[in-house]
């Protein structure tokens, strides 16, 4: 039996900021005190795939796959093991979604997903969820772990987004988290992975964790305390399930404006 635990992040702007600090070192650092099996990061602006794998080794993964987006919101993923590249989905999604499967085995091999939904419209969300879920649906392996900034609000924490007037302050956060008649809240992307079989690791959590926004507060689409990052897993996997949390302490209050999320399974 060993510990099979997913990190997922959204590092904002590839760690950079327009001040010149730099915040790499202080993500890689932490990445590496948690010890993942996989770590899945968006916001990857600025790095190639080559760049992204030397990244990747200050936290000792000597495996990595890196997704080249047009919008220049890159992402990868990077593993203690061997990763193998299924498919690249980039046609009709915003910044896209990366297919591989780890190998912790010979006999054990598990699908991951890193994607980056669209941060602009529910129901683009809810498109791009729906060519995930068709493309998994083609792959040959029955576990799967879909990892990232899904950008999306889950019904599972909807007693703490009872401020409607939170999400019509402007036009865009109405566009980004309402239903198109504006009155209520657009759930349709979380409740179709659900749908497809797929289980949010949070949602048994007897608390509500949000993901942003951190003390690094810039995005005004993080307008109240949100849930926009997840690790959502088939139910082969989520019966192993030992841990998952968003992970909040004084480093990630300042690394990006979102903070990482985690999961951990015993395999």
């Amino acid at each position: 039996m060993s510990d099979f635990k997913v990190v997922a992040y959204n590092i904002f702007e590839g760690g950079i900021d327009r001040c010149g600090s730099n915040r790499l070192n202080a993500i890689a650092a932490y990445l590496k005190s948690q010890n993942s099996t996989v770590v899945i990061l968006t916001e990857l602006n600025h790095f190639d795939s080559l760049q992204f794998s030397n990244f990747a080794k200050q936290w000792s993964h000597s495996y990595s796959v890196f997704l080249k987006a047009s919008t220049g919101f890159h992402l990868g993923i990077s593993s203690s093991f061997p990763l193998i590249e299924l498919t690249q989905i980039k046609h009709e999604m915003h910044h896209g979604a990366l297919l591989v499967h780890v190998n912790l085995d010979n006999q054990t091999k598990i699908g991951l997903v890193g994607t980056h939904l669209n941060p602009h419209s529910a129901n683009a969300r809810t498109m791009e969820a729906k060519l995930i879920a068709d493309q998994l649906e083609k792959q040959d392996l029955k576990d799967w772990i879909i990892g990232g900034d899904l950008n999306s609000l889950s019904e599972f924490d909807s007693v703490y987004y009872q401020q409607i007037q939170k999400f019509t302050a402007t036009d865009k956060l109405k566009a980004k988290f309402l239903t198109s008649d504006g009155n209520s809240i657009d759930y349709t992307t979380i409740q179709h992975f659900i749908q497809q079989g797929y289980i949010d690791t949070l949602q048994k959590s007897s608390t509500f964790q949000s993901s942003v926004p951190t003390k690094l507060d810039i995005d005004p689409m993080h307008a109240l305390s949100m849930r926009l990052d997840y690790i959502l897993a088939t139910k082969s996997l989520t019966d192993k399930l030992t841990e998952a949390n968003v992970l909040k302490n004084e480093q990630t209050e300042f690394l990006s404006d979102h903070y990482p999320v985690m999961a951990s399974f015993r395999m």
